[in-house]
């Protein structure tokens, strides 16, 4: 029951009171209003005006939830004007609830903050209408997303603390962990040292925990255990610190001086550090087989080329190697002043050496490891405009750099540009978006990922958080941090540096993003070596063919040329049935036909120029017992190719005179044999007259070394194209070296070889005049039996 107030007035007068009354709730309720007038006259003013109580609650409707990541959008109608509110928790107890909005409306929305990523949770929403009366909806449920997926890196330097022992590893993977970034960017080759264990490079002298401690290896397994992947960091060209003394016998710096990356007035130090030069081919390959040691043999996630450039100020690469290479291609030596009217063409030539550089590794890695993602450090140095005027920055212009080339190409996964700015330098500050601008629309146009290199080390806390907001408002892929060891320029707690990334942008873990050209490829891609089967010991190139052009033709028809050490790579190329074509002037051209790519794949296919094709002579294989051996080196060593046609499977063997017994070929255990290789004689039985062609690079050499390992028999093979006079052969043991005469005089070896006549089956002597042999030469294709009286013996047969 309700009292109500009961007031009348008529013609829009005065407003009488006629008292309080009590209406029952659920019934009807009447007023009768009589006027009695002085006449005493009854008059009816109002007869049966009706209270009808409104207890009937809103009708909610058109319930829905817009979830996002931390927050979600609850939506609803009701038939009448009413409030909001809205309980929700992990299951239909709920537990907590919005701020009821007493605003009467009919379309409701109502926002809850503070969610988890990714879980799910339940909601009802809950209106009251003007009379109070309550509706409750049923129970509904939203998942909240996942976060963004984001690159969030921090380079980890080894001339500071981070990875120099095992508890130092633990740290910063603890670290890193704590504050939801997912991947470290540790400095494993600084100064052509190795913070692991290398086949190259000595291990680095300031690591603390002694071997078996491998600090890349450790942080491997201690990162993926936290789900934070490992991008080891290279300096890719740097091979030598001047304050360290002499670099040890068998580095590459004491072996190789003559790579040296040299400026325009013959000095070879920049700053402290010592570099190798881009245009020595030897050098290129070298750093190649140093990044493949890594990739092929950790679990790494990626690989980061650091200063993959030219030093500053545009004197750099005069290496004689480098300008006699420049010289032989262009016919003038490279120009010394940036007015000279060639300088772009020297300019280009540099570039083009990097680039190089990054597609060969680049194209290596996806053939053995195509989800391990390669990036660059580029420079973002303060001048042009790189969004109006690329070609004329210091990257591009200066120190030979050309990352936009490179994503754009896809011979890079990820460009992290060093952008190294004050945000408190009011000229510093813009030109950090400028460049953050560049990479964005790099990203854009390439595919490829573009992440921030943000200098903490500058900045404040503050500053450094504006400046990664700035990079996520944009869109880029993700920041890394230089660096972990000096997180801030005043001083302040790294942990306070860690907390404010994770309070304002790191609030939940997250993967990094996916790369769909590595995830879900639909292109493939053709790669190879081109080498000289003419001329393999070429003084800058060895066996190596520069500027041969390859072109694939099928679906698409795509081309390129090979870089200095051979090296050539098509990318992007739809599936299916190629035809390949390598050419260059002097050389007749090679075609193979009938290549298969398919998508992710990397299809290998290598190339011999001016190879020979060497064909065994008539009679020198006849039914039973064979003795030969192999006048030039093959170029596909395997048994089964140099000598396809003949049945070699348990018919062909080698001897093995360290264990004193035969080795026979295996299909099924090919690797037992091993490859075919000059020097070496073998065993064939055949059931008829044979001969067998194999490709072969050419042998031109007038003397050749065969070493007898072990003082026992040992099957040689004659090593060259032609016979040769036995008592011409020198003898070298314990780095003395005489006449065979000599050398049996001394006791170190018999004179008197063998050799099998395959027409009679009867082994024959070669020996001096005076030990009266069936020969006194030894001929090419076949092969002798050697008797030593000492271990490590080297004949010079010429």
């Amino acid at each position: 029951d309700t009292t109500v107030n009961v007031n009348q007035t008529t013609n829009a007068g005065k407003w009488v009171s006629l008292g309080q009354y009590t209406l029952n709730a659920g019934t009807g309720n009447y007023v009768r209003i009589t006027n009695y007038g002085t006449n005493t006259s009854k008059r009816a003013v109002a007869d049966a005006v009706r209270f009808l109580l409104d207890i009937t609650p809103p009708v909610v409707s058109n319930v829905s939830a817009e979830p996002g990541t931390n927050s979600a959008i609850i939506t609803w109608t009701t038939d009448e004007p009413a409030t909001s509110q809205v309980e929700y928790g992990p299951d239909t107890n709920y537990g907590n609830q919005t701020t009821k909005d007493t605003t009467l409306v009919t379309n409701h929305s109502v926002t809850i903050t503070g969610l988890t990523p990714s879980r799910l949770y339940h909601y009802r929403v809950k209106s009251d209408d003007a009379y109070g009366n309550s509706a409750v909806s049923n129970d509904y449920t939203f998942q909240t997303a996942m976060p963004p997926r984001e690159f969030r890196a921090v380079w980890a330097d080894t001339w500071h603390d981070g990875i120099l022992s095992a508890d130092q590893v633990t740290a910063l993977v603890n670290t890193l962990s704590a504050y939801n970034y997912n991947v470290v960017i540790p400095e494993v080759r600084k100064c052509g040292d190795a913070y692991y264990d290398s086949a190259y490079e000595p291990r680095a002298t300031n690591i603390i925990d002694p071997p078996p401690f491998d600090p890349l290896a450790d942080l491997i397994t201690k990162a993926h255990a936290a789900g934070i992947e490992v991008h080891p960091w290279i300096v890719t060209y740097r091979i030598w610190n001047s304050g360290w003394g002499n670099a040890p016998a068998g580095h590459v710096w004491t072996l190789h001086p003559e790579w040296a990356m040299t400026d325009v007035n013959g000095y070879i130090l920049d700053g402290n550090y010592y570099n190798l030069d881009p245009g020595v081919p030897g050098a290129q390959d070298y750093i190649y087989k140093v990044v493949m040691d890594i990739v092929t043999r950790y679990d790494v996630d990626g690989i980061n080329f650091d200063y993959i450039r030219y030093p500053t100020g545009y004197t750099w690469g005069y290496n004689s190697i480098t300008k006699q290479r420049f010289y032989d291609e262009y016919g003038f030596w490279p120009p010394t002043s940036t007015s000279d009217p060639n300088w772009g063409v020297w300019a280009q030539y540099r570039r083009q050496q990097v680039t190089d550089l990054v597609k060969k590794c680049y194209c290596q890695i996806m053939a053995v490891k195509p989800h391990v993602k390669l990036s660059v450090d580029s420079v973002g140095w303060m001048g042009s405009d790189p969004n109006t005027n690329y070609t004329d920055t210091r990257q591009y212009k200066e120190v030979y750099q050309d990352s936009q080339g490179w994503m754009q190409n896809h011979i890079v996964d990820i460009n992290i540009l060093m952008n190294y700015k004050r945000e408190y330098d009011t000229t510093q500050a813009p030109d950090y978006r400028l460049w953050a601008n560049w990479l964005d629309t790099c990203q854009t146009n390439s595919g490829r990922h573009g992440v921030d290199g943000q200098a903490a080390y500058l900045n404040s806390i503050t500053d450094s958080v504006t400046q990664m907001s700035y990079d996520r408002s944009i869109g880029l892929s993700g920041m890394c941090n230089y660096s972990y060891a000096v997180t801030n320029k005043d001083g302040q707690p790294a942990s306070s540096f860690w907390s404010a990334v994770k309070s304002n942008l790191y609030q939940d873990a997250v993967q990094t993003p996916d790369m769909p050209w590595k995830s879900n490829p639909t292109t493939g891609m053709i790669t190879g070596t081109v080498t000289n089967g003419a001329n393999p010991n070429d003084p800058i190139y060895r066996n190596w063919i520069y500027k041969a052009t390859v072109t694939a033709t099928g679906p698409v028809t795509r081309s390129a040329q090979t870089d200095a050490t051979g090296f050539y790579g098509i990318l992007d190329l739809p599936p299916g049935t190629y035809t390949l074509t390598c050419e260059k002037a002097g050389f007749p051209p090679v075609t193979y036909q009938n290549q298969t790519v398919a998508a992710g794949q990397v299809l290998k296919c290598n190339f011999v120029l001016g190879y020979v094709n060497k064909i065994s002579p008539y009679g020198l294989i006849n039914p039973g017992w064979n003795l030969i051996s192999l006048p030039n080196d093959p170029i596909d060593p395997d048994p089964a190719v140099v000598f396809n046609g003949i049945e070699i499977d348990n018919n062909l063997s080698r001897w093995d005179p360290m264990t004193t017994s035969f080795v026979t070929y295996d299909p099924w255990a090919p690797s037992n044999f091993g490859e075919c290789k000059v020097g070496e004689g073998y065993y064939l039985f055949a059931d008829g007259m044979k001969t067998f062609t194999y490709q072969a690079y050419s042998n031109n050499a007038s003397s050749r070394d065969v070493v007898l390992p072990k003082a026992g028999w040992t099957l040689i093979g004659h090593p060259l194209p032609q016979g040769k006079l036995w008592a011409n052969t020198q003898v070298t043991y314990q780095g003395q070296t005489v006449s065979l005469a000599t050398a049996r005089d001394n006791g170190w070896i018999n004179s008197v070889g063998w050799w099998l006549d395959s027409t009679s089956q009867s082994l024959q002597t070669v020996g001096l005049p005076d030990d009266f042999p069936t020969s006194e030469y030894l001929w090419a294709w076949y092969g002798y039996w050697i008797q030593s009286y000492r271990d490590n013996i080297t004949l010079t047969i010429q």
